[in-house]
């Protein structure tokens, strides 16, 4: 496919003309999806200061189905969810000189801790966004925690919605299984969806709310996550 230009490379993708424009510069062969040999080499350009990780980081957020290339959408979802952080967090006040907050500036900003809060919480929570341990939050710790639960919960959403068919907010085995084929296995059992289902039940009643197996899968993310992180810092 032959490469299309779009004038001379932007200087930045603030505001929505900017993306637009970026995004069609990105995309070099004009197949209206970013692969991820497109988006390292054009996103240097724009940001050298930027890290190989920090690159990988923002295209599997934006790759929200995880096809290996960001469609224009996705790409819009990733960019509106990054201005929103940095409205919200990315306020000079918030951070160092050095680009980023030790725990004392944690306790005592409104912004991460509720009123009232145990030490005890205000440590684990920090600790849950301190990925490498070090004492020490930047910014890009904690917009990478965030965004990663953002996601997480819009995948949960969608995988919910093909097992509740009536949308109440329940499921069982009989209203899960149709579902269940189709996302998980086509040759899946009603043993074996009803032994999925009990995973999930906590009071054993034969059914699932959504946020009962939100809260489990949520939990079975963290374990793996801090397992994970715990092999990076070693």
């Amino acid at each position: 496919m032959e490469k299309r230009t779009y004038g001379p490379q932007p200087t930045s993708i603030s505001g929505e003309a900017n993306f637009d424009t970026t995004f069609k510069w990105i995309d070099d062969d004009g197949s209206g999806t970013i692969s991820w040999r497109e988006f390292k080499s054009c996103w240097h350009a724009l940001y050298k200061d930027w890290s190989y990780q920090d690159l990988l980081d923002v295209f599997r957020f934006a790759d929200y189905d995880q096809d290996g290339a960001v469609t224009y959408n996705e790409a819009l979802d990733e960019y509106e969810a990054r201005s929103a952080f940095d409205r919200k967090f990315s306020l000079a006040e918030l951070w160092e000189k050095d680009g980023r907050i030790g725990m004392h500036e944690w306790s005592a900003n409104p912004l991460f801790v509720s009123a009232g809060a145990k030490t005890s919480t205000i440590r684990e929570r920090f600790g849950y966004y301190d990925e490498n341990s070090d004492g020490w939050l930047d910014n890009a710790e904690l917009y990478r925690t965030i965004r990663a639960n953002q996601i997480r919960w819009k995948r949960f959403l969608t995988f919910w919605y093909t097992i509740d068919e009536t949308g109440d907010g329940w499921t069982d085995t009989s209203e899960a299984l149709p579902g269940l084929r189709e996302v998980m296995d086509p040759d899946m059992s009603e043993a074996q969806a009803d032994a999925l289902i009990a995973m999930f039940d906590k009071n054993g009643d034969g059914r699932v709310h959504q946020i009962e197996w939100w809260m489990k899968e949520s939990k079975d993310w963290d374990t793996k996550r801090e397992k994970e992180i715990a092999k990076r810092v070693r």
